[in-house]
């Protein structure tokens, strides 16, 4: 196949060119897998570790916003929804991050 470029092209740009096309063409031709997010973040091992990072972060985080309402004894229903929403942010940033690291991973493995 080689032979058969250099032959009929002549100019060297044009075949460089021929070439970057093709391996592209390859490229994209190779089957890739398609991991839905979902399927992923259900993971046994990224909720594990989302939920890890999330009772760490999410106490620290508690305690700085409502630290002095828990030691005062001063909480309502309303302040309790919001700590669980503290709670809830870090678990969704750990496991969207970690969803993204790993379609990254697999789409290196599969280049």
């Amino acid at each position: 196949m080689t032979i058969f470029f250099e032959a009929f092209f002549v100019n060297d740009y044009f075949r460089d060119n021929i070439y970057r096309i093709l391996i592209r063409a390859l490229l994209l031709k190779k089957k890739t897998t398609n991991y839905s997010f979902l399927k992923l973040a259900l993971r046994k091992s990224v909720m594990r570790r989302a939920l890890r990072i999330a009772l760490i972060v999410g106490c620290i985080l508690a305690l700085i916003n409502h630290g002095d309402r828990i030691i005062f004894q001063d909480m309502k229903s309303v302040d309790w929804f919001k700590i669980l929403l503290t709670f809830c942010v870090p678990y969704c940033v750990s496991t969207i991050s970690s969803v993204l690291a790993i379609k990254q991973e697999i789409e290196l493995n599969e280049s």
